[in-house]
């Protein structure tokens, strides 16, 4: 019964999507952790600070540190002064990270002709149109 309920449904199936990602990321060695995409693909989008990371992850400052060390370990990001505040560190994309985020991408292009391909194309429509839907669970309960 467990296994029919919608939630369920849709958290096994992003499971599996997310495990297929990331074991073809891993084979071009472009790997990372949810926090460290989460942090990459900000920064990729936008002037964003450690702090501010911190508040949208909801995590330490620390923790976020530690996240952020990490992609600059692996050179996909560097920490340089906030063009307003010299004290904030802001996270920029090196090249480097540009040539993984340009992976990433064609990973994702990859595992998503798959579905199209498995799907069909109507019902992968229809599926994209359902997810794009606000959905209105905030008035239960």
């Amino acid at each position: 019964m467990a296994q029919r309920m919608l939630s369920h449904l849709i958290q096994r199936q992003h499971q599996l999507i997310d495990e297929k990602m990331s074991q073809l990321a891993r084979a071009r060695g472009c790997d990372m952790t949810l926090a460290q995409r989460t942090v990459f693909n900000l920064a990729s989008q936008q002037i964003i600070t450690l702090s501010e990371l911190a508040q949208y992850l909801t995590i330490s400052r620390q923790a976020v540190q530690k996240t952020v060390a990490v992609l600059v370990e692996k050179k996909w990001v560097k920490l340089v002064p906030h063009p307003d505040n010299r004290a904030a560190k802001v996270v920029i994309i090196t090249e480097q990270g540009q040539m993984v985020r340009q992976q990433q991408q064609q990973v994702v292009r990859e595992v998503e002709l798959n579905l199209y391909q498995q799907l069909g194309e109507d019902k992968a429509k229809l599926l994209q149109q359902l997810l794009n839907e606000e959905w209105q669970i905030d008035n239960i309960g």
